[in-house]
């Protein structure tokens, strides 16, 4: 019954393949669909995929989001020979497209983060995304993608570039990943009289101050949160701290009605409630964060700090020895 059902699997795609024999694709969504349904039959019959490749290839050999397509299906199946013909296909229709670029690079970025650290493939990976940003400068992965590979390396140049990308492409929402690497150089600067770190930690919060909560992703929300929390602990008036304890708790807040199946925002929550003293607020948090956080064991581990803040707030309301027990837990 499986092998029948597979079967019938691929003759869906065989048609499909036929029909773009007869009418080349034009449709995104069948170009992703065609990605999917191919790179499915590679893992399962790779010798009747390639034929068929080759067919779809032939029949779309001006498309370059195709061929494209054609080589992100063999590229999940780690066949860089393949990937890297189909790309180049891509590239021989439309020389300036950068999509074919950023995939050469995410294929060798792979290779080394997975294969023995080589650093020729990080070379390479750098190479292609440079490329990518050469032929169309406002290409935006090619820019996320340079950054994830680069961010440690050259933070200042990552940064300089997005903040470029910026003011060409006023219509993308790259606000939280400018304030993501403006919060990284923060994190670096020494900590003077002069108030510097404080200072580029506070220009990181204005630029996701200007992004705005709504257009931000939950894991830019958390950042945003881990920023606030640091921030307060750079400050040096127990008003300034509060202040950005009280952000913290508005845009944990904001994080956790957007997705209250996500324990993260529910553990900022508790760290700003506790250290601002408002403890029963802060065991309803510790409450529900150990409840939920139960269920979601694949996305969340509970840290010491947990522990740590749930402690504290017990033992302000006069459980001392519950508390003392929750921070041993921790422990």
């Amino acid at each position: 019954m499986l092998y029948r059902m597979k079967f019938f699997k691929h003759i869906i795609l065989s048609i499909f393949a036929l029909g773009a024999f007869i009418a080349p694709v034009n449709a995104q969504t069948d170009v992703k669909a065609l990605t999917g349904a191919l790179a499915e039959t590679i893992r399962e019959y790779s010798n009747y995929a390639d034929s068929l490749a080759f067919r779809i290839a032939v029949a779309n050999r001006k498309n370059p989001t195709v061929l494209l397509g054609i080589a992100k299906a063999y590229n999940m199946n780690q066949d860089f020979e393949k990937t890297k013909k189909y790309a180049m296909d891509a590239l021989a229709v439309q020389p300036d497209f950068a999509p074919s670029y950023v995939l050469l690079g995410e294929h060798c970025q792979y290779k080394f983060e997975h294969y023995q650290d080589n650093e020729a493939y990080k070379d390479t990976a750098i190479y292609y995304y440079k490329k990518a940003m050469e032929v169309n400068p406002l290409y935006e992965e090619s820019y996320s993608r340079y950054a994830d590979i680069m961010q440690k390396d050259d933070p200042e140049g990552v940064l300089k570039m997005y903040l470029r990308l910026r003011d060409e492409r006023p219509d993308l929402h790259i606000g939280g990943t400018i304030a993501a690497l403006q919060f990284a150089l923060a994190l670096k600067a020494e900590d003077d009289t002069l108030g510097t770190k404080l200072n580029l930690l506070k220009k990181a919060i204005a630029t996701y101050d200007e992004e705005g909560n709504e257009t931000l992703e939950d894991y830019e929300l958390q950042r945003f949160c881990a920023l606030l929390d640091v921030t307060a602990d750079n400050c040096k008036e127990a008003d300034e701290k509060n202040f950005y304890r009280e952000k913290m708790l508005s845009v944990a807040s904001f994080g956790h009605e957007r997705d209250v199946t996500n324990p993260q925002f529910l553990s900022y929550m508790l760290a700003a409630n506790t250290n601002l003293t408002r403890y029963e607020d802060a065991i309803k948090n510790a409450n529900e964060l150990f409840t939920q956080a139960d269920t979601a064991k694949l996305h969340y581990r509970f840290m010491p700090f947990d522990y740590r803040w749930h402690g504290v707030a017990l033992m302000s309301v006069d459980s001392l020895d519950a508390g003392v027990d929750r921070i041993l837990e921790g422990l």
